[in-house]
C-alpha cells in the first residue's frame, strides 16, 4: 500500500530533512497546500514594492482603528484580513526560549530554498504590529501570541530586531492583498476620529446613559427657549 495516497499530509513525505518539514508545517498548516499561495514573478514583485509593500501599523494602531485579532492553530496560511468584521486573523505563535532560533533558521532557508516569501511576509507583519509592550498586550490578550519568556520586554526586543537585515525581495499576492486593505482601511481619514468617539463615550453602559441624559436635556432644554420664544410674542 502506499502510504502517500493515504495520508492527509502526503506533502511530508517529500520534505528533504527536518528544518524542511518544520518549514512546511509553519507554512502551510497540517492541511493545507501549496496550490493555495499565488506567488507573482519579478516584474510583479517589482511593480507591488512600490504600491502594496508598505509596513502595517502596530496593533494599537490598528485597534483605534475597529481592527481586531483572532487566532488560529495553523501555519502562516491562515493569514487572511475580513474587512467586514473588521478581524485579521493570524496563527497562534508560543514564544519559549528557542523560538528567535527557530524564526531565522525559518527565514534564512525559505530565502535560500524556496520561491516564495510567505513566512518572511509573515515575520514582517508580525515586526510591524509589536512595537511596545501596549501592542504586545493586545495580541497576548486575543490570544495570537503567547509568551513564556516571562517577560514583555524580552519578547518586544526580540520582535523589533528579528528583522534586521531581513530583506523581501520575494511577494506573496495574498499577503500583498491583504496588507493594502487593511492600509486601506486605516488610512481612512475619519475611521480614527470615529472609533475614538464611540470608545470614549459608548464604550461603558454609564458611559451611554450620561451621553443620552446629556443629549434629552439639551433638547429639552432647546425645545423651552422655543416655547418660551413663542409664548412671548
Amino acid at each position: 500500500m502506499d502510504r502517500r495516497k493515504n495520508s492527509p499530509n502526503a506533502n511530508f513525505f517529500d520534505c528533504k530533512h527536518l528544518l524542511d518539514c518544520q518549514y512546511v508545517l509553519a507554512t502551510q498548516g497540517l492541511h493545507e497546500h501549496r496550490r493555495s499561495l499565488q506567488f507573482q514573478d519579478q516584474g510583479a514583485v517589482n511593480r507591488l514594492q512600490s504600491k502594496h509593500r508598505d509596513r502595517l501599523p502596530t496593533a494599537s494602531q490598528l485597534s483605534k482603528v475597529g481592527i481586531s485579532f483572532k487566532p488560529f492553530k495553523s501555519g502562516t496560511s491562515v493569514m487572511k484580513y475580513h474587512g467586514r468584521k473588521l478581524q485579521l486573523h493570524l496563527p497562534r505563535l508560543i514564544v519559549y526560549e528557542g523560538t528567535e532560533d527557530v524564526l531565522r533558521n525559518l527565514i534564512a532557508y525559505e530565502q535560500a530554498s524556496k520561491e516564495g516569501g510567505e513566512f518572511t511576509m509573515y515575520v514582517v507583519i508580525m515586526d510591524s504590529l509589536i512595537d511596545t509592550t501596549e501592542d504586545l498586550a493586545i495580541l497576548t490578550k486575543a490570544r495570537v501570541i503567547v509568551n513564556h519568556l516571562g517577560s514583555d520586554q524580552k519578547l518586544v526586543k526580540m520582535w523589533n530586531k528579528m528583522c534586521k537585515n531581513v530583506v523581501t525581495i520575494r511577494s506573496c499576492k495574498r499577503l500583498d492583498d491583504m496588507t493594502h486593505n487593511i492600509l486601506k482601511h486605516y488610512r481612512e481619514p475619519l475611521r480614527s476620529m470615529y472609533v475614538e468617539f464611540r470608545e470614549k463615550f459608548f464604550s461603558r453602559p454609564w458611559l451611554t446613559a450620561s451621553v443620552i441624559s446629556a443629549i434629552l436635556l439639551l433638547v429639552l432644554t432647546l425645545l423651552q427657549t422655543v416655547y418660551a420664544i413663542v409664548g412671548y410674542y
